[in-house]
């Protein structure tokens, strides 16, 4: 080796040299595969997306909460003219209504009644229920969807009234609780009275209004044992519980809006 020559100089000592043009395809070919993997992916999550896209569109939609029915009415009467014609077969025996029916039309308006007691050794049970169908009339002298919004806020402030205390008789107030599904709109509420001499008494109420009608639903009653004459003991006396007297109120009272509402000659 020569003197003040690097031993790199040298052909025996030099680097072996790379080519240049295989680095750099080797380069861009990685960043080729690079942009086809990204692409790839890209294109798969659209597919996805289109797809799920496609499976939303298809799926029918979620079942909405039931709005209101539009405005039927005026009703002019009610079927058959008959407030009990609006209750189906078997509904007040299953409620433990087992005396027949009375109907008639009061000033208030069409009216069904049941009052059943029966009697097991020393134990009286009595069950009363009653449905009142109101109807606005030319001598309200307001619109009837008007005239029955006023008269069924009327009967809510009613329910949920303060508990009140007579000369012959408390009474005290459950809660008012809306209904859905029932006319237009509708409530339940609750009463127990409590008579002198006679023993508490538990009564729920279910009103609805639909279109310019009015639909009311009582249920309630009680168990008392018998004395040795065969008298009621008061001091015995067992109301129907809040929660017992609701469910057949509510019954009866969708049962006859149901009616009502499938009543096309009942409209004018």
């Amino acid at each position: 080796m020569q003197q003040g020559r690097s031993p790199w100089s040298d052909p025996a000592y030099e680097r072996p040299k790379r080519p240049r043009n295989r680095r750099r395809a080797a380069v861009v070919a990685a960043a080729l595969l690079t942009l086809l993997a990204l692409g790839a992916a890209l294109v798969v999550a659209a597919v996805r997306l289109d797809q799920e896209d496609r499976r939303g569109k298809e799926r029918p939609p979620a079942p909405r909460a039931q709005l209101p029915s539009p405005e039927a009415g005026p009703y002019k009467k009610i079927l058959n003219d008959d407030a009990c014609a609006l209750v189906p077969d078997g509904l007040p025996e299953r409620l433990a209504l087992h005396a027949a029916p009375k109907s008639g039309l009061e000033s208030s308006g069409w009216v069904c009644e049941w009052s059943s007691t029966r009697t097991e050794g020393s134990v009286r049970t009595t069950r009363d229920a009653k449905i009142e169908i109101s109807l606005a009339g030319p001598q309200s002298g307001e619109p009837g969807i008007a005239w029955a919004t006023r008269r069924f806020a009327q009967q809510r402030d009613g329910a949920r009234a303060p508990d009140r205390r007579f000369e012959v008789a408390e009474v005290e107030h459950g809660p008012v609780q809306d209904l859905t599904g029932v006319g237009h709109a509708a409530f339940t509420g609750y009463e127990l009275s409590k008579g002198m001499g006679l023993g508490p008494t538990g009564t729920a109420t279910a009103v609805a209004r639909l279109d310019n009608a009015i639909v009311k639903a009582e249920y309630g009653g009680r168990t008392v044992r018998l004395d040795g004459l065969g008298l009621p003991d008061a001091g015995t006396a067992r109301p129907v519980t809040d929660a017992a007297a609701r469910r057949p109120a509510t019954e009866l009272l969708r049962a006859a809006v149901t009616a009502l509402r499938s009543c096309r000659g009942c409209l004018s």
